[in-house]
């Protein structure tokens, strides 16, 4: 309810509500444990405060949780003192476990981050604050409206992303699915530190100050924010209120809180809010135009690109592979492993805030974050093991043909792999050696026992094959070694032209035949792979790659009959910036593989099998050795750094896949792949959270705006430009920043890293000069006319998520040897499949990237007994029907994102079907 001290009416005295916090980097120019320290002390001097003084009524942390486990770590004894203050709402703390970037994230790692906060405020019996805080985000997704909203927030308290041009204090948000939320902006000529820049100030200072804060206001209703970057609470605050107080003429100052603010702020409003308000839609990423501490930066999603590879692997592998799979074996009998991976998201969550994703710290705290992915890696990986082998050992693996062996393949992405598929398996050697002396050799078996057409290599002969330990249920729980684990293990690669359900897995006996046994399998229809080495191509059913000898490559698609030509050009560039800015020297010298190299690149073409060929090419660039000595050009003194791209087709495959190696001897240089796509366009097209955006190739105007804008925008898994004739996508795998020039060939530039070196916090960095062996994966994909998005992340789906492979005895179980739990029919895009918060269901989060409402249909492989549209936090907003006991239809409008809870009817009739 609104206080009594507001009334809507215009023309009433303004009223502002000062609103003491702290903006809390968990790390930045120190490590975390620094920070912390700092952290437990102001938090002491708070809670003295707090108790010593009534009439400071309350400071908020920064609209997060973690900083209050963190003080509680170390503080234990305080836990009662702190959170009855959170209770009693004189310390305000969430909605968000961490305040994240967002245009680095995937939109669940977006959901899981308020929802873990909004988890905590309920575990200390606490109310999370319903506030949109993200104060110093670098830029804004276009869904987190709909994020937001999807957690009963409903505005977003904001600084970066909208230019501060002819802008108000009280704006409107609509997100990309056309959720609105209300959009305040802090003070745009201090950022979030206006009352405690001001409150001392001068008289005629703090007049003008309450001038700006009228001619911004849409309302009577203000509030001014008093604290800044790991500020602590002050004691004289009630007393500075009052001296402001005294000088204003038409304003009066209480301390309050945000949610107060906000109330008394709707109400102010009125219930038409939106009519002649200044409306945003989709993302925020304007440049700065004037104010201070706005800008959006322009080199965030480049600075130390392991940190974006890592947390894309991580984003893949923990909501993608560990939760479904951790969600069907515990359909069949698996013990619980939310806690663990629970532990897992928070590891995650604590690399997302934007000094630690993003690359802008010293080198301690980016190491620390490795760290955590490490931890997050491992615990994921270890569930993904341990669910793998429940679920293999539920199937009936004693049907299939083959010598006692199986290899099962399990498949999480919502598409199936293939036609051709990679994993491995192990036979123990002794077996081997008995049947190479025969002259056999390995060859796998499909369930009808046909041998499937596969390349299979030795690649080591050792013991403790992956995994080598598991978890037995009888005839007790426990952990220990497979029975041959110390036995010397022979692996082998499988490269097999085969398919695996989405969401499932397939087995395959293990043989041993004579060698023209095992080259007879057939492609099955299938058009092979073929290499011309005297033309230095490779080439399948959809695309020809031809290499140059300058070290570029030509694409032909053969649905369109385009040729892409000079392609994969590199250019390398200086760099003056920092974490935050990639900055061309005055003086750049901008160096282009193509011309450098001319005629030397060396290329190899490999193929030894009809399912796949490489092309291998290679080269050195010469280099400026670092900056001059006052930064403004490029050293005259040169390094070599040797480049080598390998280009993969497989058969059936329409794209082509990359892997480039550059042994990085250069510092202060960023380095871009380019794409030539003489594409007729005005804008290119990529992924962000939950969405894909169309953005424009020709730049804004900024002339004499106080941020410039740039053409490198931060991405999340493609980036394409379309017209139509056709098209080209590049996928990435971590590589987040692209763009599409405004050239003559609206070339496609793809960064592959960037080096530099920043002085901060008494530290120079040493890591983010990014030297020594640098790897980098993409693929390309050219694109038909009028191709729906919702096919290239369907492409993005079966090319980044990994497939487990599990090698065992045959056995007997309820399972067929092939199936899916689960598969999607429609064109809507999977986020996770999980277990849900309450533990009595499994959770299935998807969206629709597109502009038209969808379609889709869960289909179960297990008997439904409910299901329930939810809200992002799962709480339940209307039940669904269930067709057939296991298939739910559901509605999709255009770029909504759905999250749906399928009770499973488990007893002694529970049965699944197989594919």
């Amino acid at each position: 309810m609104p206080s009594r001290e507001i009334e809507s009416s215009q023309d009433k005295p303004y009223v502002m509500h000062v609103i003491s916090h702290t903006h809390w980097d968990r790390e930045w120019y120190q490590e975390f444990q620094g920070y912390r320290q700092r952290l437990v002390y102001q938090v002491d001097a708070l809670l003295d405060l707090l108790e010593a003084r009534p009439e400071y009524r309350c400071f908020h942390l920064d609209g997060q949780t973690s900083c209050v486990q963190d003080y509680l770590d170390i503080r234990p004894e305080n836990r009662d003192r702190l959170l009855n203050h959170i209770r009693s709402g004189r310390v305000l703390v969430g909605p968000w476990f961490v305040m994240p970037d967002e245009l680095l994230l995937s939109g669940e790692s977006l959901v899981r981050n308020l929802l873990l906060g909004h988890q905590l405020c309920r575990e200390w019996n606490v109310n999370p604050m319903k506030v949109g805080y993200v104060t110093d985000v670098f830029g804004h997704c276009s869904q987190l409206p709909q994020i937001l909203r999807g957690f009963d927030i409903d505005n977003a308290l904001l600084h970066r992303g909208t230019s501060n041009e002819d802008e108000k204090s009280e704006m409107v948000w609509e997100g990309a699915d056309g959720s609105v939320v209300l959009l305040v902006k802090v003070y745009p000529y201090t950022g979030y530190q206006d009352f405690l820049q001001y409150r001392e100030a001068p008289e005629e200072v703090l007049l003008e100050y309450e001038r700006r804060k009228h001619e911004l206001a849409t309302t009577n209703v203000l509030f001014a924010l008093d604290g800044n970057d790991h500020q602590p609470a002050y004691w004289n605050t009630p007393e500075l209120i009052d001296r402001v107080n005294r000088i204003f003429h038409k304003t009066r100052c209480i301390h309050s809180s945000l949610p107060a603010f906000l109330s008394d702020l709707k109400a102010a409003l009125g219930p038409n809010w939106q009519e002649g308000r200044k409306k945003f839609r989709g993302e925020l990423r304007r440049p700065n135009k004037q104010g201070a501490y706005a800008e959006v930066f322009h080199g965030t999603a480049s600075s130390r690109v392991y940190l974006k590879q890592a947390n894309d692997a991580l984003e893949y592998l923990l909501p993608r592979c560990a939760e479904p799979l951790h969600a069907w074996s515990q359909l069949l009998g698996g013990d619980s492993q939310k806690a663990f991976l629970n532990l897992a998201w928070r590891y995650l969550l604590l690399c997302h805030p934007h000094d630690s994703i993003v690359g802008c710290s010293i080198d301690q705290v980016h190491r620390d974050v490795m760290y955590r992915f490490d931890q997050a890696r491992c615990i994921a990986s270890n569930s993904i093991w341990e669910s793998t082998f429940c679920i293999t050992d539920a199937m009936n693996t004693a049907s299939l043909p083959g010598e006692g062996r199986t290899v099962t393949v399990h498949n999480q992405a919502f598409v199936e792999k293939g036609p051709v598929v990679r994993f491995w398996f192990y036979v123990p050697e002794p077996i081997v050696d008995e049947k190479e002396r025969e002259g056999l050799v390995p060859v796998l078996l499909d369930e009808a026992g046909n041998v499937v057409c596969s390349e299979i290599k030795e690649t080591s002969r050792e013991p403790f094959p992956i995994p080598f330990v598991r978890k037995t249920k009888e005839p007790t729980p426990t952990f220990g070694w497979i029975p041959d684990a110390l036995t010397t293990h022979v692996r082998y690669s499988v490269t097999a032209l085969t398919t695996i359900p989405p969401m499932g897995y397939r087995s395959y006996g293990i043989a041993f035949v004579n060698k023209n046994a095992a080259k007879a399998a057939l492609l099955d229809g299938t058009e092979p792979v073929r290499c011309n080495k005297n033309a230095q191509a490779i080439e399948n059913e959809f695309v020809i790659l031809q290499a140059r000898e300058n070290g570029t490559v030509d694409l032909y698609d053969k649905r369109t009959g385009i040729w892409y030509t000079g392609l994969h050009d590199i250019e390398d560039c200086g760099d003056a910036g920092n974490g935050w800015d990639h900055i061309y020297p005055e003086q750049d010298v901008r160096i282009i593989s193509s011309t450098q190299v001319r005629t030397r690149a060396r290329v190899r073409i490999s193929q030894t099998s009809p399912l796949s060929a490489t092309m291998q090419i290679t080269y050195r660039l010469r280099l400026p050795a670092g900056l001059s000595t006052d930064r403004r050009s490029r050293s005259k003194r040169l390094k070599t750094v040797e480049v080598r791209s390998m280009f993969r087709l497989d058969a059936g495959s329409k794209r082509v896949e990359c892997k480039t190696v550059i042994n990085n001897t250069a510092k202060n240089h960023r380095m871009r792949v380019m794409f030539p796509t003489d594409r007729q366009a005005d804008t290119w097209f990529c992924d962000t959270a939950f969405d894909c955006v169309t953005r424009s190739i020709r730049l804004i105007d900024t002339t004499n705006w106080q941020e410039r804008d740039r053409e490198e925008s931060p991405i999340k898994n493609f980036a394409a430009i379309q017209d139509k004739f056709g098209g080209l996508a590049v996928i990435t795998k971590g590589l987040c920043e692209a763009c599409v020039r405004d050239d003559d060939r609206h070339t496609l530039a793809l960064t592959l890293f960037r080096g530099f070196e920043q002085r901060i916090g008494g530290t120079r960095t040493v890591d983010s000069q990014m030297l020594g062996n640098l790897e980098c994966e993409y693929a390309l994909c050219p694109l038909v006319p009028d191709q729906n998005v919702w096919e290239l992340f369907r492409e993005t789906d079966e090319y980044k998520v990994p497939v487990f492979a599990l090698t065992e005895p045959s056995h007997t179980g309820q399972l067929a040897p092939r199936g899916s739990f689960m598969h999607i029919e429609g064109k809507v895009v999977l986020s996770t499949v999980k277990t849900s918060e309450d533990a009595t269901g499994i959770v299935v989060r998807l969206f629709n990237p597109l502009d038209a409402e969808q379609t889709a249909v869960l289909n179960f492989a297990f008997p439904i007994s409910e299901a329930w549209k939810c809200d992002l936090s799962e709480l339940p907003e209307e039940q669904l029907s269930v067709s057939s006991g296991r298939r739910i239809e559901l509605t999709v409008k255009s770029k909504q994102v759905l999250t749906v809870k399928a009770v499973p009817k488990v007893g002694d009739n529970f049965t699944l079907q197989s594919e």
